[in-house]
Formats: C-alpha cells, sequence, structure tokens
C-alpha cells in the first residue's frame, strides 16, 4: 500500500489547510480503515464529521477538504534508529545474563550498561523535551558509558576506575545539569557528551590491543578495536561539527540531515560495541572449556593428547631444524603415595610442574603424558643442548632435597631421557627412543639424565 501523505497549502488564522482526496483515501485502493488510521485527529470544526463520512459512503459524495492539527507521516529515521538500539540493549542484556553463571569478569557492569542505555533511549523516544527528560536521558548515557569502560577494564583484569576519571564524571554530571536547567546550553551538552565518548571508545580500543591474546585468536579484541575506534571518530567528528557551528542541537528526534547521519553511524558504533562485549564474554567461556580439554588442572602441564598435537605440528613445521625431546619421570613416586599419602604425591608433582615450568625457555612445550611421567619438548635445540637444560634443573631439585625435608616437605628426584629428532623421524620413534634413554637412567641409578643415541648410529648399532 502505498503512504498517503496531504498536501499543505495556506490556511487562515495561521494554520495550515490539508487539501487531500478523502475519498481516494477510502476506496478500494486504500481502503477506509487506511483513512482512519491515516487522520489521527482532525481539529474540531464543519469539515471534521463530514469529511470522511462523505469520502467512505456514510455521506453525500462530494470531495473533501479538511483541516488537520496532526499531519500524517511514517515513523521518522531517528526514531526507527532509536527503537532498533532499545531492542539491541534489550537483547544484549538477555544474551548477558544467560552468562552470569559461568563468572565471567565484566558481566555485571556490562548489563547494567545496557539498561541505562536503554532508560537514556527510552527517555529520548518519549518525545517530551523537558529538562528533566533531558537530565534523564544524559545521565544514564553517560553513567552506561561509564559501565562500559569499567566492564572491559573489570574483563581484562586492570584498575577498574581511577580517581582522576571519577572526579571528572563529577563535573561532567553538573556541567551537564547547568547546561539543562539553569544555563540552557545545548550545543555544549553535546560537545561533553562527545568528549566523554571519545575518551571512553579510545580506552576500550586501546585496552582490546594491549590485552589481546598471544596465543589465541584475537578476532574478538580486534573486532572491539575497530568498532569502538569507528565511535570514536564519529563522536570527534560531531564535537568539532558543534563547536565550528556546522551543527546545532535540535534534539534527537529532529530528522535532519547531519542529525540522521551522525544517529545512523552511533547506532552501528553501540550496535558493535554490543556485539563485542557479547563475543569476548563467549571468547572467555571458550578460552575456559579449551583450558579444561587441554591443561592439566593439578600441574598446569599439557595434558597428552594436546601435547601430542602440538608437538606433531612442531616436527612438521621444523623438519630441518634440531628439535629434542625429553621424557622425564620422577623417582620413587609410588613409594611417596604408599608412605606420605596421595596429597603429599600431588604437592610434589605441583613442586616439580613449578619448577621445570620456570625452568624451560618460553618456546619449549611441556606436557604431562600420564601420572608421574613428563615430557618437554625442545625445538631449535640439540640434544646436548636439552641435556644441560634438563641436567640444571635436575641438580637444582636434587641439591634442595635436604632444605625441603627439613621444612617438611617431600624430597624428590628425578630421571630424564633425552632424544633428538633425525631426518624425517616421526614423533613416534622419536618417544621411544626418548622412553629408551629414561628406562637407562632409571636402570643406571636415576636421578640422571640420559641421552639417546642419534638415529644413524642407533641404525648401526641394529
Amino acid at each position: 500500500m502505498r503512504p498517503i501523505r496531504p498536501r499543505f497549502v495556506g490556511g487562515q488564522n495561521n494554520t495550515p489547510d490539508v487539501t487531500c482526496d478523502v475519498r481516494a483515501m477510502a476506496s478500494h485502493e486504500v481502503g477506509p480503515t487506511a483513512a482512519a488510521v491515516a487522520f489521527r485527529r482532525i481539529r474540531p470544526g464543519g469539515a471534521k464529521a463530514t469529511a470522511y463520512r462523505r469520502a467512505s459512503g456514510q455521506g453525500p459524495a462530494s470531495s473533501a477538504c479538511c483541516d488537520l492539527d496532526w499531519a500524517p507521516s511514517d515513523m521518522s529515521t531517528p526514531a526507527v534508529l532509536l527503537l532498533v538500539l532499545l531492542v539491541n540493549c534489550l537483547l544484549t542484556s538477555a544474551a548477558l545474563s544467560s552468562l552470569l553463571r559461568t563468572g565471567v569478569p565484566g558481566l555485571h557492569r556490562w548489563i547494567a550498561a545496557q539498561a541505562l542505555l536503554a532508560v537514556s533511549v527510552g527517555a529520548t523516544l518519549a518525545g517530551a523535551r523537558s529538562p528533566a527528560t533531558i537530565t534523564l536521558d544524559t545521565v544514564a548515557y553517560v553513567f552506561a558509558t561509564c559501565m562500559i569502560l569499567q566492564g572491559f577494564r573489570q574483563f581484562f583484569d586492570v584498575r577498574i576506575a581511577h580517581r582522576a576519571e571519577q572526579v571528572a564524571a563529577v563535573l561532567l554530571i553538573v556541567a551537564l545539569v547547568r547546561c539543562t536547567w539553569f544555563r540552557p546550553d545545548p550545543n555544549l551538552r553535546a560537545v561533553l557528551v562527545s568528549v566523554l565518548a571519545v575518551y571512553v571508545r579510545v580506552s576500550i580500543a586501546w585496552l582490546a590491543f594491549r590485552r589481546r591474546p598471544r596465543n589465541r585468536p584475537a578476532y574478538a579484541c580486534a573486532f572491539v578495536c575497530t568498532v569502538a575506534l569507528g565511535g570514536a571518530i564519529a563522536h570527534f567528528v560531531r564535537g568539532v561539527a558543534f563547536v565550528r557551528g556546522a551543527m546545532a542541537d535540535s534534539g534527537f528526534m529532529n530528522a535532519t540531515p547531519a542529525n540522521e547521519l551522525f544517529l545512523a553511524v552511533g547506532t552501528l558504533s553501540l550496535l558493535g560495541l554490543s556485539m563485542g562485549v557479547v563475543m569476548q564474554a563467549h571468547e572467555r567461556v571458550a578460552e575456559r572449556l579449551e583450558r579444561l580439554a587441554t591443561i592439566d588442572g593439578l600441574t598446569g602441564a599439557l595434558m597428552r593428547s594436546a601435547f601430542l598435537e602440538r608437538a606433531q605440528r612442531h616436527c612438521r613445521r621444523v623438519a630441518h631444524v634440531p628439535l629434542s625431546l625429553v621424557i622425564v619421570d620422577l623417582d620413587h613416586f609410588k613409594s611417596i603415595n604408599d608412605r606420605h599419602g596421595h596429597a603429599c604425591g600431588d604437592q610434589a608433582l605441583v613442586r616439580f610442574a613449578a619448577v621445570m615450568s620456570d625452568g624451560i625457555r618460553a618456546g619449549d612445550l611441556f606436557g604431562r603424558l600420564g601420572g608421574e611421567e613428563f615430557a618437554v619438548l625442545c625445538p631449535a635445540a640439540s640434544a646436548e643442548d636439552a641435556r644441560h637444560a634438563i641436567d640444571r634443573l635436575r641438580a637444582s631439585l636434587a641439591d634442595g632435597v635436604g632444605a625441603a625435608a627439613r621444612a617438611g616437605a617431600v624430597a624428590f628426584t628425578f630421571s630424564a631421557g633425552v632424544a633428538e629428532r633425525g631426518a624425517d623421524e616421526p614423533l613416534s620413534s622419536l618417544m621411544a627412543r626418548a622412553d629408551a634413554a629414561l628406562y637407562a637412567a632409571k636402570a643406571g641409578g636415576r636421578d640422571r639424565v640420559v641421552v639417546a643415541p642419534s638415529v644413524e648410529r642407533a641404525d648401526l648399532a641394529a
């Protein structure tokens, strides 16, 4: 159905007359119901009672001329954009609320920010631009913006708020109230809000960039950084436009081209930021699930399957670079459990894992193969390099046996077997040679490191 708009002509007493073909509206093309909806309120007068009746067949047929004080129109573009933003706030709050049980940091602040933003948008959609509604709209937006930033800071485990920011926020609210109630200055109010929005979005972008994960896909952080920077640029341009007098604050609901453009960009920015919040929360949940599947909960080492998968990738990627594998086993671990209990055995495992994690290189892989058996993959390291590094850790642990006993901790040592990968040697063969070297260390008296013969020497011996 095509939209129906009246044609305005000059009226009497400075009020417009609206000339429209009401008969056409009531005809089969539009229908009498649409005509009744289109003209919601007809100003009382002689034409009011007769115009619609004549056109709809309830009176003598004639063209009708009627006076209206409400112009029929579709919902304005600003109202549509704000309505979309309001719905997005509700949907985002529902999505984030479903993750509350996961304990993701920042969720409560993000949900509160969406609620405050919904209040701000609702106050704007109410239409009555009184000082009270303007104050409610602006202050709710200020608090919502600050809560989003605090949510990101809590999520990334940094300081949530600074005293200087709190003082600035209080001064900003005082200035906004003054610009609304005492010395109305809508342009200054718009500039102040834009300054706040720029600061918050730049802070979020920098935080997402600086805290992006190094060992996981950083798509969520990159998305948040991009969206936040885009919103900061939009608010900066708007603030400059108000300062230079290129724009004037006539209310969000006014369908001026500049207002519609800013609302469209601002709405997209807030929609993207809300999506980024949800992405970050789900990314943290996925990270936790992945950690449960790949990291040993007691020692913090990689589980067997995860270690073997990553070791296989290393072998394929560095085919022509030296690579060594170390298999480590705690000496007499069963007797530790039998004499001191499994709790002491767990403490020994935790202590051993801490010593190994602190002593190996950042690029080495450390995994728990099962029970008291561990493995270390040393890329770009010969067998002698790996033996020297592991033997240094073994010696430091053995030297601390007496001190550990005096402190009441369980004293233990470990044995290790080292094997260097040959050309195109599969991982299974490399592990078998390192395991054979470990058994040789056990047979040789334990508390020692044994290097397996190279592949060429092993072939000659066979």
